[in-house]
């Protein structure tokens, strides 16, 4: 997206919120990666703690799937929130409203960034204050100059409705890299105390075949986690609903 329409892939937090004033004072102290992750640095020696600005909106620890932050329509600005700093992790935060497509090396103990690639994601949805998300994920031929001119490329988009109570997916493109990390594994659903009786979602193919995974609420986390072994190809994905009367 950034060689299409220009920007920049890392970028300090006011680049978003141009307007907030809060935003413009740590823009030397957090960044964000893309539209929905940042990142909260320890950039001092010794310290135990370190504070970051969160503009008002939903914010999720991407780590522990907590809500850090819930969006107060009265309020005119966000929150100053103070976080541990740990010696062998990172303050990583998501931003309501977004979907997102992960991977955790630490977690997989990959040597490798490639390794990845042998691997099925996660989607993480982390809903904004209308319980509504998107996102998406670009496939190409890291070969070739340009695959965008080329067509080398699969762009596939999620769109999220808790009161709809499904995702939808579309897929532009149809190349294949023919590895793990074009499938799926697990979908996460965070802030999800109102979907928390919802025990399965039904996975709906182009091909017209339906696919029930298995779900579980973690009431702690607020979390509604669907899991199944075998990864499952993105692109052929229309929809996946969250209800347990799949057939």
């Amino acid at each position: 997206e950034v060689s299409l329409y220009g920007g920049t892939l890392v970028k300090p937090l006011f680049f978003d919120y141009p307007e907030d004033d809060k935003a413009y004072e740590y823009r030397n102290k957090v960044f964000m990666i893309g539209p929905a992750v940042l990142v909260v640095p320890v950039l001092e020696p010794g310290v135990m703690e370190v504070t970051t600005y969160l503009p008002n909106q939903n914010w999720f620890n991407l780590f522990t799937a907590k809500q850090i932050l819930h969006f107060d329509p009265k309020a005119k600005e966000g929150k100053e929130v103070t976080f541990k700093a740990g010696f062998d992790y990172v303050n990583v935060l998501v931003k309501g409203g977004n979907i997102l497509p992960f991977q955790e090396a630490l977690k997989e103990r990959v040597k490798r960034v490639t390794a990845l690639d042998d691997l099925p994601l996660e989607v993480i949805v982390a809903p904004d204050e209308k319980g509504e998300a998107r996102g998406n994920i670009i496939f190409d031929n890291e070969k070739a100059v340009n695959p965008i001119v080329s067509e080398e490329y699969t762009e596939i988009n999620f769109e999220f409705s808790m009161k709809k109570k499904r995702i939808n997916i579309s897929t532009t493109g149809t190349y294949r890299i023919n590895k793990k990390v074009e499938t799926f594994s697990t979908l996460t659903i965070l802030g999800a105390e109102l979907m928390a009786h919802v025990r399965s979602v039904c996975i709906r193919s182009k091909s017209g075949k339906l696919i029930s995974i298995p779900g579980v609420y973690h009431p702690v986390a607020r979390k509604l986690v669907f899991h199944q072994k075998n990864g499952i190809y993105l692109g052929e994905i229309l929809s996946i609903i969250f209800d347990d009367s799949c057939y």
